[in-house]
């Protein structure tokens, strides 16, 4: 059972997290558009013999936040390093979704040696990559069930409401995000990597087939790459088959703390 809870970093200003299990810890960042819930059915799987702990950053309904100028960089990495602080959270793996994969790795490069890895979930270093690899049906529910469905389209009601409440938030939040790219410095961070793509049968390399991987990806510097491609799924990949993407997770984390140690 997951508990949720709120992590105060000023007046106005809380986190939403939620958290359980114990074992090897995993920090899960939702991508725009997005929160902590979309993640939900893979943490509970992992909450089995993980500790789990997802944030709701700004930007989120979950989370209390000012209409404010708000940063990409300097920004949103004091909020996630206090948050995990308070929360207990050492030495971890690192899980990112969509543009919460930037989150992941730049959360990663600013503490080397801490994160043993990470997971980019639908998540490219830059916008070229994506357009390269994403399915046609890129960004709608594929496999999710009706309630599934129902919940997930009120998520993301809530936080398009939130934003357009918080204009000054989300044009500084968005501009200094979309400059973000992470493919120049990547190989510098010497940790395992892991892509999860939902595969709708768009052209791809064949799964052996590394070189092609590392060139589609912009990744060519990694040297420990993972593909985990989900058949018949999308973006939501987390909800259209969360049972696979629990299972690839658990692997990848495995490997990531072998390597780590």
């Amino acid at each position: 059972m997951l508990e949720s809870r709120f992590v105060e970093f000023g007046p106005g200003r809380n986190v939403h997290a939620q958290i359980g299990g114990r074992g090897p810890a995993v920090v899960f960042f939702p991508g725009n558009g997005g929160s902590i819930a979309d993640f939900l059915p893979v943490m509970q799987q992992l909450a089995e013999d993980h500790r789990v702990i997802g944030l709701d950053l700004p930007g989120r309904s979950e989370t209390d936040w000012p209409d404010v100028r708000f940063d990409f960089t300097a920004d949103l990495q004091p909020v996630i390093d206090w948050t995990l602080s308070q929360l207990g959270v050492g030495s971890h793996t690192a899980v990112g979704h969509g543009s919460g994969t930037r989150v992941a790795l730049h959360h990663a490069q600013r503490h080397f040696g801490k994160i043993q890895g990470v997971s980019m979930v639908e998540g490219y270093v830059n916008q070229e990559a994506q357009q390269q690899t994403a399915g046609k049906r890129y960004r709608r529910p594929i496999r999710m069930s009706a309630d599934r469905v129902e919940a997930f389209e009120q998520r993301r009601k809530g936080h398009a409401v939130w934003l357009n409440n918080h204009s000054t938030f989300r044009e500084s939040f968005n501009a200094t995000q979309r400059a973000y790219d992470a493919s120049q410095w990547v190989g510098e961070l010497e940790i395992p990597i892991q892509v999860i793509i939902g595969d709708q049968g768009q052209t791809l390399p064949p799964i052996s087939d590394n070189a092609g991987w590392h060139k589609q990806l912009n990744l060519t510097k990694i040297e420990m790459l993972e593909i985990s491609l989900i058949p018949d799924a999308g973006y939501w990949v987390m909800l259209d088959d969360p049972d696979k993407v629990s299972e690839s997770l658990r692997n990848f984390i495995k490997c990531a703390r072998h390597a780590h140690d």
